[in-house]
C-alpha cells in the first residue's frame, strides 16, 4: 500500500469495513442537500465524515491491540480481574480496547490509512506535544467506545492503569502534575460530553432497552459495563462522561426509549440511580433527582454494601449486584435524599429549631410526590425527626408560600 499525499482530508485507500459503512451512512444522510450548500459547508461535511470514519478505525485499532497476545495482555488481565471478559456475551470487542504504551502508535496507523492531520485533530484522536508534533491523546489506557444514538463510534473514554497513576503521582506530585483515572475525548463536531451518555448509543444496550430493560445511571464506564453484565437483559448501565448529568442527557435517553417503543419514555420505564455513596456521589444523586422530577420521573436507588460501587461488587460477588438490581424498585431514591437532608440536624434533634429545620430540609423532596410515594416519605420524615405527621403535612403545604415569600 502506498502512502497517500499528506494533506488529503479523507482516506484514499481501503480502510476497515466499519469506517466504510460510516462514510456510506453519512453520505446517505447528507444526500443531495450538499449540492445546495456553500463551499465552506461542503468542506465541513467532508471533514466531519472523515472524522467519523477515523474514530471507527481508531476503535478497530484499539480492539486489535487488546486482542494482541503480547501488547494487550496487561489490559486483558485488568478486565478479567473485574469479570469484564471481552466476548460477545459480556463486552463486545468494538466497545472495549487498549491504547498502547507509545507516543504515536494510533497516529502513525491512521496516517497510513490516508487521514490528514486536520482530520485526526477534528476527531479528537491526537493532540499537540510541547514540541508541536502530533501524538496520541490516549496512551497505555483501556479504552471504552462512546457511540452516538445511531450506534456509530464518535469518541472514547479511557481508564489509566493503577500502577501508572501511582508512578506518575510519585514523580509529578511535586510539580503539581497528576494522571487522571479517566480521560475523555475532547468535545468535537461528532459529540459533546454534556449531551452524550456512555453506552446509551451502544447497539446491544439499545436493543436491551427495546426489550424492556430499565436504565441504571452510574458514575463511570466500568460501572456501566458491570451493571449491563449483571442485569441479564433486565437492566443496562449508562453513565455521564466525566461531567454532571444534564437535561440534554435525559432528553437523549427519553428519545431512545420513545424510539424503541416506550411511548411514555422515562416516566413509564423508570430509572435506577447508582452513584457512589460518598459526598460527591450524594450531591450528584440530588442533582439527578431534581432533573428527573422535572420530567415526572421518580427514580429508584441501587443499594450496595457500604463503600462499594457496581464495578467492585460485580468483580467480588456478581450475584450480589444482580440481586441488588432486582431489588432496586423497593428503594426509592427519595428515601435516601430525605435521610441526607435530615442528617446535619441529627445531633441537635432535641431542639425544636433543629426539628423544624430538619423537616423543612426534608420536605423539599416531598413536593409533588405521587400518591404511591407520599405516605412512605412522610413516615420517613416523622421517624427521622420525631415530629408528628400533621406537622410534616403542614410544612409540605406551606413550602410554596415560604419559597415565594
Amino acid at each position: 500500500m502506498s502512502t497517500p499525499a499528506p494533506q488529503r482530508s479523507t482516506p484514499v485507500t481501503a480502510t476497515t469495513t466499519a469506517s466504510a459503512e460510516v462514510r456510506g451512512e453519512l453520505t446517505d444522510q447528507v444526500g443531495n442537500e450538499v449540492d445546495n450548500e456553500t463551499g465552506a459547508d461542503v468542506q465541513a461535511v467532508d471533514l466531519r465524515e472523515a472524522a467519523m470514519a477515523a474514530v471507527a478505525d481508531a476503535a478497530a485499532f484499539y480492539s486489535r491491540q487488546l486482542s494482541d497476545p503480547r501488547v494487550g495482555r496487561p489490559a486483558r488481565q485488568v478486565l478479567a480481574a473485574r469479570r469484564l471478559h471481552v466476548d460477545a456475551a459480556s463486552s463486545p470487542a468494538d466497545e472495549v480496547g487498549y491504547a498502547p504504551d507509545a507516543w504515536d502508535a494510533l497516529y502513525r496507523h491512521l496516517r497510513t490509512l490516508g487521514y490528514s492531520d486536520e482530520t485526526l485533530l477534528a476527531a479528537g484522536l491526537v493532540t499537540r506535544s510541547r514540541r508541536g508534533t502530533l501524538i496520541d491523546l490516549l496512551r497505555h489506557r483501556i479504552t471504552f467506545t462512546i457511540h452516538d444514538l445511531a450506534g456509530r463510534p464518535v469518541a472514547f473514554t479511557a481508564r489509566a492503569f493503577a500502577e501508572r497513576i501511582a508512578a506518575d503521582e510519585a514523580k509529578g506530585k511535586a510539580a503539581g502534575r497528576t494522571t487522571p483515572k479517566y480521560l475523555n475525548s475532547p468535545d468535537t463536531p461528532l459529540w459533546c460530553k454534556s449531551e452524550v451518555l456512555f453506552a446509551l448509543g451502544c447497539p446491544r444496550v439499545r436493543a436491551a432497552l427495546a426489550d424492556g430493560a430499565v436504565p441504571v445511571l452510574v458514575e463511570g464506564s466500568v460501572d456501566a459495563l458491570a451493571v449491563t453484565a449483571a442485569g441479564r437483559g433486565r437492566h443496562v448501565g449508562i453513565a455521564p462522561c466525566g461531567t454532571a448529568l444534564t437535561a440534554a442527557h435525559l432528553q437523549a435517553l427519553e428519545q431512545v426509549l420513545v424510539e424503541t417503543g416506550t411511548s411514555g419514555g422515562l416516566a413509564e420505564r423508570g430509572l435506577v440511580v447508582a452513584f457512589d455513596a460518598d459526598r460527591a456521589g450524594r450531591a450528584a444523586a440530588a442533582r439527578a433527582w431534581t432533573l428527573l422530577r422535572e420530567r415526572g420521573v421518580w427514580p429508584d436507588e441501587l443499594r450496595l454494601a457500604p463503600g462499594a460501587d457496581p464495578a467492585a461488587t460485580w468483580a467480588g460477588d456478581p450475584d450480589a449486584l444482580t440481586g441488588a438490581l432486582s431489588n432496586a424498585e423497593q428503594h426509592p431514591l427519595q428515601e435516601t435524599l430525605i435521610d441526607d437532608a435530615v442528617a446535619p440536624f441529627t445531633s441537635r434533634m432535641h431542639e425544636v429549631e433543629s426539628q423544624v429545620a430538619a423537616v423543612r430540609a426534608a420536605v423539599a423532596y416531598l413536593r409533588d410526590t405521587p400518591a404511591e410515594l407520599i405516605g412512605a416519605g412522610i413516615l420517613r420524615v416523622v421517624l427521622a425527626t420525631g415530629v408528628d405527621a400533621d406537622f410534616v403535612i403542614t410544612e409540605i403545604l406551606d413550602a410554596p408560600t415560604r419559597r415565594n415569600a
